[in-house]
């Protein structure tokens, strides 16, 4: 039984194609071999069918990387000349680079098929250079306004703007009276009642009930002209108290630049 026999169809295949190219060119390389009939053909040639062609076109091996079977089965027969074995440099390198594209890994020249992808055990990831989510925003630094929330809530609920704003400013923050507020909403320092609060300074507010003996819907124009002049006033002390609290914020904002 010669090795031809042990050869599927598709490596006969492959076998007359590599005995027509070395037909035309002898000193092709099992490299080269195996990209042509891939590329033209579509075959796949294994080194075993390579070798069989050389040796049914009387040329010897390339390289010394020969399956011991494969060996015995290629033994010339009684009287005829043996092919030379004496192999140059470039070739035994050449043989050497193509069994190891061929053989499985950790052993040089195997006639096993190579094993599929899906039956090689992939490497596990190394979790210990994944940085956890603890680990990344832990340290990450806090905003002003969240300084402030968190200054009030773990150090003192009742400290006021100035002391918040010094320890601000030794955190490195710089804070601002109209955020203050809102970092003790944040903090759950503010009740309902006292959100509502008026602005310090500014007038109350107008009633919104009618006058007694004045039927509802209907407004006496008299009345009506006092509340306008009345409700002129109140704007016009609204803006110069936000006016006196713009200049206390530029003030602050002045010292926190160093000017």
């Amino acid at each position: 039984m010669t090795v031809e026999d042990s050869f599927s169809q598709s490596d006969l295949d492959a076998l007359s194609f590599c005995v027509s190219l070395l037909r035309s060119d002898p000193d092709a390389t099992y490299k080269e071999a195996r990209s042509e009939a891939r590329v033209s053909k579509g075959l796949s040639v294994r080194r075993q069918v390579w070798t069989a062609a050389r040796h049914k076109m009387g040329i010897g091996p390339q390289d010394e990387i020969v399956d011991a079977a494969m060996a015995h089965s290629l033994r010339p027969e009684p009287g005829r000349a043996e092919a030379p074995t004496s192999v140059s440099k470039d070739a035994t390198i050449e043989g050497l680079v193509g069994a190891e594209e061929e053989a499985e890994p950790g052993e040089a020249g195997s006639s096993k098929e190579p094993r599929p992808a899906w039956a090689t055990r992939s490497p596990q990831p190394d979790d210990s250079a994944v940085p956890s989510a603890k680990s990344v925003f832990v340290d990450a630094p806090l905003s002003p306004i969240e300084f402030m929330v968190q200054h009030l809530q773990t150090t003192n609920p009742e400290a006021s703007f100035e002391e918040v704003r010094l320890a601000a400013e030794a955190a490195g923050h710089t804070v601002y009276p109209a955020t203050f507020g809102r970092a003790q909403a944040l903090a759950g320092l503010l009740e309902e009642s006292d959100q509502d609060e008026p602005i310090p300074g500014a007038p109350p507010p107008e009633p919104t009930q009618p006058p007694p003996g004045q039927p509802k819907g209907k407004i006496d124009p008299v009345a009506g002209l006092g509340a306008f002049i009345k409700a002129m006033n109140r704007s016009e002390k609204e803006h110069h108290l936000l006016r006196t609290n713009i200049e206390q914020m530029l003030e602050t904002i002045r010292r926190g630049l160093g000017k």
